[in-house]
C-alpha cells in the first residue's frame, strides 16, 4: 500500500517540522540514504547505552567510575 502524500494545506506548522520537511525535500536519493543511516546509527548508539545505563552492573558501581 503507498503512503498517502500531503497536500500543502494539511501540512504542520510547527517551524521545526517545516525545516526538517524542507531540509527532506531538498536532498538527493544518496544524501537521503545517507542521512537515514546517520539516523540510525544515532539511535542504535542511543539504545545500547540506555541499556547499559540500566543493567545492573552500571547501577552498582559507584559514580566517579562510571563518568
Amino acid at each position: 500500500m503507498a503512503c498517502k502524500q500531503k497536500s500543502p494545506e494539511e501540512l504542520s506548522v510547527n517551524p521545526h517540522t517545516i525545516k526538517a520537511h524542507n531540509h527532506q525535500v531538498g536532498m538527493t536519493d544518496t544524501k537521503l540514504k545517507i542521512d537515514k543511516a546517520k539516523k540510525a546509527d544515532t539511535a542504535t548508539i542511543i539504545y545500547v547505552v540506555r541499556k547499559l545505563k540500566e543493567s545492573a552492573e552500571w547501577q552498582s558501581v559507584d559514580l566517579s567510575t562510571q563518568s
